[in-house]
């Protein structure tokens, strides 16, 4: 689940994850095309989700609303 704080104009837009690997630079889009919906959780805005990276590693997560970088998160995955 993703949540979402801000002014209402910074949360308009279609919601979408790129995803780059630190050591092999592969870049690729995890989430697109996904519509925010309206409060969940004490947030202004959420957006229910699955999410599949093909190798371990630390991976780059930029959360794009609209053409705007709205954050970015980085993980670590483990293989099996």
């Amino acid at each position: 689940m993703w949540h979402f704080w801000g002014k209402e104009d910074e949360l308009e837009g279609e919601f979408k994850v790129m995803a780059s690997h630190k050591e092999s630079g592969e870049q690729i889009a995890i989430l697109e095309g996904h519509s925010l919906a309206g409060p969940y959780n004490g947030a202004d805005r959420h957006v229910p989700s699955n999410m599949s990276l093909p190798k371990e590693g630390i991976w780059k997560l930029d959360a794009y609303i609209g053409d705007k970088l709205f954050g970015t998160i980085f993980i670590k995955v483990y293989e099996g």
